[in-house]
């Protein structure tokens, strides 16, 4: 069983606490997605130095966040449990 949640110490408590009980537990921490929130945010503040603060200039795009769900989602990847894998364009690196 896979369970996705979004936190690093919950998520590596779970690992630990259940691991052996067939649970996998990773976290995905996405930073700034383009989404109609974000790009409504942006322009609502004038804020362009949010776009400066991701090294790779961009936001990431939904279909990212997805597909790296799906891949999660499979049954092959027990040895991410405990991880946090981060989306954000190297704006935050753990």
């Amino acid at each position: 069983m896979t369970q996705l949640l979004s936190g690093p110490t919950l998520t590596k408590s779970i690992a630990r606490s259940f691991g052996r009980d067939g649970v996998t537990a990773i976290a995905i921490a996405p930073g700034l997605v383009r989404t109609e929130m974000a790009e409504e945010f942006i322009v609502a503040h004038s804020d362009t130095s949010i776009m400066e603060e991701i090294p790779v200039g961009d936001m990431a795009e939904p279909a990212e966040v997805a597909e790296l769900t799906a891949f999660l989602l499979r049954f092959s990847q027990d040895s991410l449990n405990g991880a946090t894998l981060d989306i954000n364009g190297g704006s935050y690196i753990r």
